[in-house]
């Protein structure tokens, strides 16, 4: 997609964590402060929480953290199975067992599911709490920086940390992230977090029926605004490419010499007092029609190359060679072969792709009711700045008669991101 649509308003939503996952086996707890209780807050990934309820492996109710408790509590290290409730009344798990919202944690990790349990008809997250999680707002990139309090819950996790070298994603000296098999909706909570990372930098902001929600602001930071106003409805200012120049370095490699489809700055003449190259530092500083806008909202390139990005740094298109190999999205005569999105089957964390009138999105919830939200870049604000923002998308009919920009109808679902090996998408 070449130039920005509309901005669309739609269900309340939030900022979440983007907390590491990778496994729903069940990992060996490090050995330190076994007797402490944890401090535990709960939130809703781009969705509001009402509350938790957080059950024992046996099935017993142990507590319910909701707005009553702040949405805070203290509980005993161990292995929780819990159920995250928006305040639609929307389940995290659906019925069926796709995901209608991630949830976020902090002093916990959620390490997977559904799971079912005797009493309880809801499905559940598995979730581990130990006191080596709270305060865990960077928790990805503490582990990319070899924090030795996280590496044994790296190895639980099924999370690689192989040796000292530059990762290829935040620059720094330290082994790659790279994760391997794990349980499915662990690995979409992580691309949804990483989406929500894309949207603001941070890794924990997650939001509740009482909460506090982030908007943005001209200087790149995010600010924090009292009542749900849909904070991610529209675009944002945080300047995601700068944040890993590497990663984005990787993406224009692999994209420049096989469709050239970046950014269309790459064409664009530099306009006075910008600079001469479109590079991730200055990816926000000009537009695709050349006007130069040194302060204003971040580039995220064109869409596809966005999604891409997102699904890297969140350890899903990763090249078996290793976490420092970037793997593409398939080709739109690749991507052909997977079937149209439907409301029967779409999940978040789904990775959309439009061959017909060409846009790539990313679905972050799924609670049914024909509204959908998305995470993309080149869609929300003003055409030429291929901006990242988060919007409401729908079904129309239940065919793709014509391909449309905005008929979720005719996108391929290409659930094949989540399988393994190069050639995951044939």
């Amino acid at each position: 997609m070449t130039s920005t649509r509309f901005r669309s308003l739609g269900r309340r939503a939030s900022l979440l964590a983007i907390l590491l996952i990778a496994s729903c086996a069940s990992p060996v707890a490090p050995a330190s402060n076994q007797s402490a209780d944890v401090a535990v807050s709960v939130g809703g990934a781009f969705a509001s929480l009402d509350r938790a309820d957080v059950y024992d492996e046996n099935g017993a109710l142990v507590t319910t953290i909701g707005q009553e408790t702040g949405f805070k509590a203290r509980l005993p290290i161990g292995r929780y199975h819990v159920d995250f409730i928006d305040d639609a009344g929307n389940h995290s798990f659906l019925d069926d067992g796709r995901i209608a919202f991630v949830p976020t944690m902090d002093g916990g990790l959620p390490l997977g599911g559904p799971v079912t349990l005797p009493g309880v008809d809801s499905k559940l997250w598995e979730v581990q709490v130990h006191p080596d999680l709270e305060g865990n707002a960077h928790l990805m990139e503490r582990v990319r920086q070899h924090d030795p309090k996280l590496m044994p819950w790296a190895s639980a996790l099924g999370m690689e940390v192989p040796n000292q070298q530059p990762d290829g994603l935040v620059g720094l000296t330290t082994g790659a992230l790279h994760t391997f098999g794990g349980n499915v909706a662990a690995m979409r909570a992580r691309v949804i977090w990483e989406a929500s990372f894309a949207m603001k930098g941070d890794y924990y902001a997650g939001c509740n029926s009482s909460d506090t929600c982030w908007t943005g602001n001209a200087n790149g930071a995010g600010i924090i605004t009292t009542g749900r106003t849909n904070p991610f409805s529209g675009g944002t200012y945080y300047s995601y490419l700068d944040f890993d120049p590497t990663a984005w370095s990787k993406a224009r490699t692999a994209y420049l010499p096989t469709s050239g489809n970046v950014s269309c700055k790459d064409a664009t003449p530099v306009p006075t007092g910008c600079q001469s190259a479109y590079t991730s530092a200055d990816a926000r500083q000009y537009t695709c029609q050349g006007t130069c806008s040194t302060s204003g909202n971040a580039r995220g390139g064109q869409c596809k190359v966005f999604n891409n990005l997102i699904l890297f740094r969140a350890g899903i298109m990763h090249a078996a060679s290793g976490a420092t190999d970037w793997l593409s999205l398939p080709l739109d005569s690749q991507a052909n072969h997977s079937p149209f999105a439907s409301s029967t089957t779409l999940s978040a964390g789904d990775v959309l792709r439009n061959t017909g009138t060409i846009h790539s999105t990313l679905v972050v919830t799924a609670p049914g009711g024909n509204q959908y939200r998305v995470v993309d870049s080149n869609w929300v604000g003003t055409a030429g700045y291929e901006e990242i923002g988060s919007h409401i998308m729908s079904f129309s009919g239940t065919t793709c008669p014509t391909p449309t920009l905005g008929n979720l109808n005719c996108y391929h679902n290409l659930t094949c991101v989540y399988s393994s090996g190069d050639n995951r998408c044939p």
